[in-house]
């Protein structure tokens, strides 16, 4: 808590400072936060909301402010350790050891539970040719029941291992292009301006479109009326998979199959070369 009630939080911060505020240099205190000052009672989602607080604080190496406190109550002796309220939020840098945070979750009747969070060691991943960076990727298997969906699965482990040293990225590249619904006002936007072979192949589907329809892709993609029309919507979704196909095989992606539901049939054609 930090500051506020007459009864928890004095408890909570004397134990606090009792256990990490005694033998510290005044020069480098426990600094204090509040998640509660952030949402209010959190209940039972106090202490993962709190491990959350302090994953994006590390990972943005920075302490933040904790709110609505104008000054540290004064049912606490602050000065029988060195723990300090963060009253403003501070920068929180690397330093010779693994930064660490302790997250208390204070629950009904003085039930706590407390956690030492440790900032985790850079671990250089192999980038492996094709643009897999290695870690965990999906095998998506669907179908029309759990027996068949077991099946499913039974048949692709079958078939990976009369296929010796394909890994499971080569598995997972199989393109799936989805219908209607899978739009939004603003998509594609950001990738025209960070990726050159998105921005071209959009480009080139645009041209494709001129004379046939009464609208600019460039316009289409950002207006939420005409991304309402069915007319418009499916040639823009068009575009943007084709041009995501383009994205992935410029960086060695290159798919065993395709698949498409509803205008996405349209997209996994042009993409397999039969249009």
């Amino acid at each position: 808590h930090g500051t506020g009630t007459t009864l928890g939080d004095p408890i909570e911060a004397q134990a606090l400072l009792a256990t990490y505020g005694r033998g510290r240099s005044p020069e480098r205190p426990l600094w204090l936060g509040s998640l509660k000052s952030n949402i209010g009672h959190a209940m039972a989602a106090a202490g993962v909301g709190g491990v959350i607080k302090m994953v994006m604080a590390l990972r943005h190496g920075v302490l933040p402010k904790t709110l609505h406190v104008d000054e540290p109550t004064h049912q606490v002796d602050w000065s029988s350790g060195a723990v300090e309220l963060l009253m403003e939020a501070r920068s929180w840098p690397d330093v010779e050891r693994a930064r660490r945070a302790g997250v208390s979750a204070f629950g009904i009747s003085g039930t706590n539970a407390h956690v030492v969070l440790e900032q985790a060691p850079v671990v250089e991943q192999p980038v492996r040719e094709g643009g897999d960076a290695g870690g965990v990727v999906p095998w998506v298997v669907s179908a029309r029941s759990d027996v068949a969906l077991r099946e499913q699965a039974a048949r692709l482990a079958e078939q990976v291992t009369a296929l010796p040293g394909v890994s499971p990225a080569d598995v997972a590249a199989v393109f799936v292009f989805p219908g209607q619904g899978a739009q939004w006002v603003g998509m594609a936007r950001e990738l025209v301006e960070q990726s050159p072979v998105f921005a071209e192949a959009l480009a080139e589907c645009g041209r494709a479109f001129e004379g046939l329809v009464d609208w600019s892709l460039d316009e289409a993609l950002g207006d939420e009326v005409l991304l309402a029309r069915v007319d418009v919507v499916q040639p823009v979704l068009f575009a943007v998979m084709v041009s995501l196909a383009a994205v992935w095989r410029s960086v060695g992606v290159e798919p065993a199959a395709v698949v498409g539901h509803s205008q996405g049939e349209i997209a996994a054609a042009c993409v397999a070369g039969a249009l």
